[in-house]
């Protein structure tokens, strides 16, 4: 992933030829002449420059201060530039993505990121820059890469206008810019980015970069910008984190959002402003919290302080034993954690009661290693976006405008704040219940501010468990209040009926929210802020009255219940609940636009066996105790309904109270509470599938509950959606299956063939690959084609060039007006089946793939005919024993192969690695091997190559790396590389040699073939024995 000088001393590195000749074009590449663009630098230059970028700052809606930004950040010198960097900046600003890191470097300088680079002792901050060079024909297989998988992105559309008007030769430079701290360094950054990144747009780009063409990938470089780093002005002080977001964004306007990985503008800012609406849905509401009740605040009593002392203890102490569970093994607490955290959990009273207690999700691994409050300006962006936030609010109550300040008198006292992952590693864990239930008891908060999915379920689940609100559409629950115990959940799940008509005292009303932290995720809407201020309103107002409730209550539960009830009737609450719909109603649509297209991504098999036991665990724990109506029955039945797992309501949500309670205690005895949710339900999508399997009544077969039962354990074993079994999905899959089965046999040649284009392009068709393999060669075609209707016919011919889609008229579709065919041949080798497509094509047209004779040398690979492999040698298959060779790989054995994709991997010194003695390097094998993602994408390349189209166990190979990453595979691999282990360098040669306009000879037998470059094959000598017994294979390909 890292240039060979980037690399780290402790990693194995593999020079990769392809990947140098890759960076060495990229390097003497010439950009392309820009006319258009001025030579000589213009007297205003750097006033010139300084409009854009602020022009592309308020563009992004970032705060600008127009004289003080160019004093803060003169590192860019616009005003000194010479004729030739002026010209430079203009193509920065114009077309970044055809400027080189060496043209970059004459402008603002850069310096290459190196593995050794130590953290800045200083507490100084740097920015970075991630250059990958690829031709313009790369990333336009990369984005068809991302079409094939479904992948929209805004940056696809935005690089291809780019590339436009440049060739296919051309080289173009996609970038990622960041910054990184006193704790870490340009390449830690960047790697701890890509850890952390699952989807979007840089996950997606190097996924393909590492699937479909990885010499890019080890050709991209890190470079810091020299002259950026910010210092701090007196040693020990801490940089401002504003100056540090501001010329991020400054950088990033340089380079320009639209051809960067980067989604954001950089840093963070308040890029949202409330609507005057918002503000007088907040004046009719009339709230003194915020300022009257501020006054009001008094410090809690020792008792509270000692046990809040006593959990953070205890936390630290579970850190301590459970180092690998909770992270703390690889990043320890920085200096003064425990006083951080207890600084923010500790809340000030009101009447002797807290009235708003704040939950966050998890800890940011920066503020675990130097920790800071929470509700901080400049501290997390999570922090800086929820303190300005209440800011907003305060300062409504105050009256003030938004042009002035308010002095923030306690403000962070009333928001006592706690984490429910307070370490780095952010996986659930029983204990968190624990450590939750003992805040929420030490402090006993009236009103709840939940800031997460995660900590609103735990709630909603009394402490019980994480699964209390459903996974999807979380946005529907979001600042809809709700009584929830923070009782131990053991006990309150065995209270007696009594407790459900009045409510104990260990409640809370949960307000739940959304996580302020997405909010740096991606371009989120303004929709997204303004939900996340009417869902704070809630919450101040739902504290307010319960200020005002509990001077005259009889008891907390009063207070709480004596609230809700003039939340859910007064009318200035009623129109702040409606106002809070309009607002997630907007964001539903906004985010309908973001996402064009569902993301999609691959379930790993301990994510499947975990589902897998999850689905048992439902369908048979959740059995049906005692007769119905008994005692026993009854007190099941209510420990469930207080443990709400979101099973037990498929059918009967919690509103349908009495039904529900009907519903559970009249079922047999011995009855799944699961699988008879799943039968009465009509809209879940197992309950869809049941009525089609059992029509009328039938659902009360305890064997069709049995096999729905089985359905949901594979449903969930592999990774199904929700409406897996949904009457649309399955119309579509059948028509996807009719699609191509219909046609019978494999397709063996492209003529004339009849096939249908679905829904999205995607054409496919079934193909031979090996002796009894089928595959599914899946082709994109024009969005023209797909068929507007039933009649529209649509045929396949393999023409002159590739090969040619046309409709019922025989017009062919192009997917751009340039383009001879549909399908160029240059295309074939990009699919993950092309060579499949290849030899159909040679058996309809009746002669080689790739014609040599028509090809310059420099461009046209060399296509070895049948004639120079013979026949087949069954005997020297893919090997399944370690067992060395003694002489020298035919080219109709199975190794012969491998043996020139190890010389094409170490360049022009091949023999040096795999030719050396045991002694000079023992473990060559496996380290080769153990590197999983290189053995797989560049040996499945190299297979694929047209030159070895004729190769006789092509196929074989083929369907091997196919079939995934099973120990066998991991054996075969292994013991074809350790088979060519040994050879010698005091060998015989017999050599093949290819000139220009010469024939080749192969032993005395001359076959019509023109020229190529110069290839030498040699037969080794003899050598050692090794033991032949198969060895235990130690790690999968």
């Amino acid at each position: 992933m890292f240039a060979a000088i980037q690399r780290s001393a402790t990693l194995p590195v593999y020079q990769s030829s392809r990947a140098l000749q890759h960076a060495e074009r990229a390097t003497s590449f010439q950009a392309p002449a820009t006319h258009n663009l001025q030579v000589s630098r213009p007297e205003n230059f750097g006033h010139i420059m300084w409009l854009e970028l602020l022009r592309r700052l308020r563009a992004n809606k970032v705060p600008t201060n127009p004289t003080l930004i160019p004093l803060q950040h003169g590192f860019f010198r616009f005003d000194d530039a010479s004729d030739r960097q002026a010209y430079i900046w203009n193509r920065i600003i114009n077309m970044p993505m055809t400027v080189s890191a060496e043209e970059i470097q004459e402008a603002l300088p850069l310096q290459l990121a190196n593995a050794l680079d130590a953290p800045a002792q200083d507490g100084s901050f740097g920015f970075y820059m991630r250059s990958f060079p690829l031709q313009v024909q790369q990333l336009e297989d990369i984005l068809a890469h991302w079409d094939e998988c479904e992948l929209v992105f805004q940056e696809a559309s935005d690089w291809r206008a780019a590339m436009r008007r440049l060739g296919s030769d051309h080289f173009v430079h996609i970038r990622y810019i960041g910054v990184f701290g006193p704790t870490s360094t340009a390449l830690s950054r960047f790697e701890s980015d890509i850890s952390q990144r699952s989807s979007g747009v840089l996950a997606a780009f190097l996924r393909s970069l590492a699937t479909i063409m990885p010499e890019v990938l080890d050709a991209a470089k890190v470079f810091v910008f020299k002259t950026a780093t910010i210092h701090p002005l007196v040693p020990g002080e801490v940089v401002s984190q504003a100056l540090i977001d501001e010329r991020e964004r400054l950088l990033i306007a340089a380079f320009d959002l639209q051809s960067l990985l980067n989604r954001q503008t950089g840093g963070f800012f308040s890029a949202y402003e409330p609507r005057a609406e918002d503000a007088e849905v907040f004046a009719g509401l009339n709230t003194q919290v915020l300022t009257r009740g501020l006054l009001e605040l008094r410090s809690p009593d020792p008792t509270m302080m000692k046990e809040l002392g006593l959990l953070i203890d205890d936390i630290l102490d579970f850190m301590d034993d459970h180092p690998v569970l909770t992270g703390t093994s690889r990043a320890a607490p920085g200096p003064g954690f425990k006083d951080v955290m207890l600084a923010q959990a500790l809340p000030s009273t009101i009447s002797g009661h807290v009235l708003l207690a704040v939950l966050g999700k998890d800890i940011t691994l920066e503020d675990f290693l130097q920790p800071r409050p929470f509700l901080k300006k400049e501290g997390s962006r999570a922090g800086d976006l929820l303190l300005q936030l209440i800011q907003i609010l305060q300062r409504w109550e105050l009256g003030i405008g938004p042009g002035e300040l308010s002095t923030g008198t306690n403000l962070t006292a009333f928001f006592p704040f706690f984490d429910l992952i307070p370490w780095p590693r952010h996986d659930f864990c029983v204990a968190l219940l624990d450590f939750l239930g003992r805040y929420l008891r030490a402090i006993k908060p009236l009103v709840t501010l939940s800031c997460s999915r995660l900590t609103s379920s735990v709630l909603n689940a009394h402490l019980a468990h994480e699964h209390g609100l459903p996974v999807t559409d979380f946005l529907a629950h979001v600042g809809v209040p709700r009584l929830c115990s923070f009782m131990d959940a053991e006990e309150f799940a065995n209270q007696p009926p009594t407790v459900e008509a009045r409510e104990p005292e260990t409640f809370t009303i949960m307000v739940p929210a959304l996580d302020p932290g997405r909010d740096k995720y991606g371009k989120q809407p303004e929709s997204l802020r303004q939900v996340m201020l009417f869902t704070l309103q809630v919450a101040i107002a739902l504290a307010d009255l319960s200020r005002t409730t509990i001077r005259t209550a009889t008891s907390r539960a009063d207070a709480m219940e004596r609230a809700l009830l003039v939340w859910r009737t007064a009318p200035q609450y009623v129109a702040l609940a409606a106002a809070l719909d309009r607002a997630k109603d907007r964001l539903r649509q906004d985010w309908l636009l973001l996402n064009v297209a569902a993301r999609t991504r691959d379930i790993t098999e301990q994510e499947r066996d975990r589902r897998s036991m999850q689905a048992q665990t439902r369908a048979k724990a959740f059995v049906a105790q005692g007769q119905p109506g008994s005692q026993e029955r009854q007190t099941q039945v209510l420990a469930l309904w207080r443990y709400n797992w979101p099973d037990l309501h498929i059918h009967l949500t919690r509103a349908d109270r009495e039904a529900w309670f009907s519903w559970a205690r009249g079922l047999g005895e011995g009855k799944s509470y699961y699988a008879s949710a799943l039968a009465k339900s009509s809209g879940h999508g197992l309950g869809r599938l049941l009525q089609q399997l059992a029509p009328g009544q039938d659902h009360a077969d305890p064997q069709v509950r049995q096999q729905v039962i089985e359905l949901a354990v594979a449903r969930l074993r592999w990774g199904w959606s929700s409406d897996h079994f949904s009457t649309e999905k399955q119309a579509e899959r059948a028509r996807q299956r009719l699609g191509w089965r219909k046609m019978g046999a494999p397709i063996t040649r492209i003529k004339d063939l009849q096939v249908s284009v679905m829904r999205g392009g995607i054409i496919r068709l079934p193909m031979k690959a090996g002796d009894a393999t089928i595959v599914d060669v899946q082709i994109r075609a024009p969005a023209a084609s797909v068929p507007a209707d039933k009649k529209d016919s649509r045929t396949l011919s393999a023409t002159e060039d590739g090969i040619g889609l046309f409709d019922q008229d025989g017009r062919m579709f192009k997917h751009n007006a340039t383009d001879t065919v549909t399908w160029a041949k240059n295309f074939f080798p990009q699919l993950k089946h092309g060579s499949l497509l290849a030899q159909a094509w040679e058996r309809t047209m009746g002669r080689p793939f790739q014609d040599v004779q028509t090809q310059p040398l420099q461009s046209s690979p060399l296509v070895l005919p049948a004639a120079f492999y013979g026949a087949k040698d069954h005997k020297a298959g893919i090997r399944i024993k370690r067992t060395l060779r003694t002489t020298a790989p035919e080219p109709n054995e199975a190794d012969w192969i491998m043996w020139l994709w190890l010389q094409d991997l170490f360049g022009s010194d091949s023999g040096r690695i795999f030719l050396c003695n045991e002694e000079q390097e023992p473990d060559w094998v496996t380290r080769l091997a153990d590197d999983v993602k290189m053995v797989r994408s560049t040996l499945k390349a190299f297979i694929s190559r047209p030159e070895y189209v004729h190769y006789p166990w092509r196929a074989e190979w083929q369907a091997l790396l196919d079939t995934g990453s099973s120990a066998h595979v991991s054996q075969k691999i292994k013991a074809t590389l350790r088979a060519l282990r040994n050879f010698t360098e005091q060998r015989k040669s017999e050599s093949i040699r290819l000139q220009p306009n010469a024939r080749l000879s192969i032993n005395g037998q001359l076959l019509s073939l023109e020229a190529a470059p110069t290839w030498d094959i040699a037969e080794a000598g003899p050598a050692e024995d090794e033991d032949e017994d198969e060895d235990e294979d130690d790690g999968d390909i």
